[in-house]
């Protein structure tokens, strides 16, 4: 009986085993016949998680903490941080990886892609930041930007956008002010570039009434010889317009200019002469307030007498340099440019805000509406006075889902005034002068043209150089400070030649910092001339060896 009862417990014992596997099998099998789970997989991280105030305080803290030690040793040279870190593109793209691979992290995973970020992009913070023409924001005007980027409020329409819409007006009614259009209006945009497409889209609308017929509604197709004269050295994003309104790329008459990079009265004249008697309908000048690449200022005086008197469209690209209306000492370069039917004017350059910000302005309020002259009921419902509704501001940009970009400027000027911004304009224009005069007297520098602004063209010249070594040296030049971290610059053709260029965007950049990059400039110039001495190489000395060794033999 108890041999029975053993057998019949481990008999139990194998069919409970047995069960078992073939229970774990059939969900294996059941698995594998329908991979589709009721059960979603489990989630790295909710939405609460996501919005949850606390993460965002922990580790907006710890970035503060992160960016303000970056901000010390970037302010302060650090010798250990390179202007322009050592990378390249392909490099940058085998470290960040496909977006595919992402699959979830942790607050601190993201702090440390911070990390990372802020310290392979280029240091505008650094005083020996000296290359393109792009502000050093104030730090304090992130807090702006990070704000509107919570609140994600759309600057096109008032509903959407309340306090935005209402400061940009404030912000436009300031720069009217300051150019001297008395019953001037304008808006935001998004870039130099964008606001010149806008403005002389406009300038074809008005025009085009005046000549009696309607873009809008008519078209181009009897209308295809419409021109604008610029100089040959206005920025791209003044040609780039007329062949997107499919002008073509000889609706842009480009003016030659002098030694020092402006127009002429008479070869404007002679330019618009030519153009006319080729058939082409001249609607436009576009001038340049200051150029990109030299950074001199036209003649807005002659160039508003001469629109004047044809009957043309004067348009100003003050991208750059309009902010010198704010100095006294070199507002004078912009003299006449009361006159011109409508400017572009960035903050992202001289008014030390992050970008895009541009301001598009206009003489007079109603032409600011006459590049989009178009109807979107859901928008407008309601608003038959379009020029009275200064609201709606997507009714005269091409953006509709328009980011805040008068904030940053508008909470700045507020807290510092606007003598602070003009202080900056003035002091970066002195330090070009200065560098100007130190490069003058000394003969192994050269000055590409007298400057009118912060942009600088020099380069080196040493003894019994042909054109072209001396092009290619100064391109050589250029790589080598760059790639000592120390500096970063760029370089600039001009007609004499090649030349490096400097902006001097960062107030904290001094003559030290100048004469330092002299030094830089002139070492890596000496280093790329000297004459390289042959020595033998290892081929050369196997072969002297071997022939002496069948001398020998012989």
């Amino acid at each position: 009986m108890k041999v029975l009862k053993n057998f019949i417990a481990l008999h139990s014992i194998v069919i409970t085993i047995h069960l078992l596997f073939f229970s774990k099998q059939l969900s294996m099998t059941n698995m594998q016949i329908d991979p589709k789970s009721d059960e979603p997989p489990p989630r790295k991280a909710s939405y609460a998680d996501a919005y949850n105030p606390h993460t965002f305080q922990n580790v907006g803290h710890r970035i503060i903490d992160m960016v303000s030690k970056y901000l010390g040793r970037a302010t302060g040279r650090a010798a250990d941080l390179p202007v322009y870190p050592p990378v390249t593109p392909d490099m940058l793209l085998r470290e960040w990886g496909p977006l595919s691979n992402a699959k979830g992290g942790t607050p601190d995973d993201f702090f440390a892609m911070m990390e990372r970020f802020l310290m392979q992009c280029n240091h505008l913070h650094s005083p020996k930041y000296m290359g393109h023409q792009n502000a050093v924001p104030l730090p304090l005007s992130v807090f702006s930007d990070m704000i509107s980027s919570l609140l994600n409020n759309c600057a096109a329409v008032f509903d959407m956008g309340p306090v935005e819409t209402v400061v940009e007006k404030r912000i436009v009614d300031w720069m009217c002010e300051k150019i001297g259009f008395k019953s001037g209006g304008g808006f935001l945009t998004s870039g130099g570039t964008l606001g010149n497409f806008t403005a002389l889209l406009a300038a074809r609308q008005v025009m085009g009434m005046r000549y009696g017929f309607d873009v809008w509604k008519e078209g181009l197709e009897e209308h295809t010889n419409l021109a604008i004269l610029t100089s040959d050295q206005s920025h791209y994003s003044i040609r780039r317009p007329m062949q997107m309104m499919g002008l073509g790329k000889e609706s842009v008459v480009i003016v030659p200019t002098n030694k020092d990079f402006q127009v002429t009265r008479d070869a404007v004249e002679r330019s618009y002469a030519e153009a006319v008697a080729q058939g082409k309908q001249v609607i436009a000048f576009a001038a340049s307030s200051c150029n990109t690449g030299p950074g001199t200022f036209d003649d807005l005086v002659m160039l508003s007498e001469f629109c004047r008197a044809k009957g043309l469209w004067l348009h100003v690209d003050a991208a750059h340099g309009g902010p010198a209306l704010l100095s006294p000492k070199y507002r004078h370069f912009l003299k006449g440019i009361e006159h011109a039917d409508s400017v572009v004017w960035d903050f992202h350059k001289m008014m030390m805000v992050p970008g895009l910000a541009t301001a598009v302005l206009f003489r007079e309020h109603k032409d600011s509406y006459q590049a989009m002259r178009q109807d979107a009921e859901y928008l407008y419902a309601n608003r038959p006075d379009i020029e009275a509704d200064w609201y709606t501001l997507c009714k005269r940009t091409l953006e509709c889902t328009k980011i805040s970009m008068g904030v940053k400027f508008y909470s700045m000027m507020s807290l510092y005034g606007e003598e602070f911004f003009a202080n900056h304009v003035t002091d970066a224009f002195d330090l070009a002068q200065w560098f100007a005069d130190r490069t003058r007297n000394d003969p192994e520098l050269e000055l590409g043209v007298e400057p009118q602004s912060n942009i600088v063209c020099f380069r080196y010249v040493p003894h019994a150089r042909t054109m072209d070594d001396l092009n290619a040296l100064q391109s050589q030049i250029r790589a080598a400070v760059v790639e000592s971290g120390r500096f970063y610059i760029v370089q600039t053709t001009l007609p004499t030649g090649v030349y490096l260029r400097l902006s001097l965007m960062n107030p904290l950049t001094n003559k030290e910092d100048l004469e330092q990059l002299i030094v830089a400039v002139k070492a890596a110039g000496i280093k790329l001339t000297k004459p390289k001495t042959a020595l033998p190489s290892v081929r050369a000395k196997e072969k002297s060896g071997a022939c002496a060794a069948a001398r020998r033999t012989r």
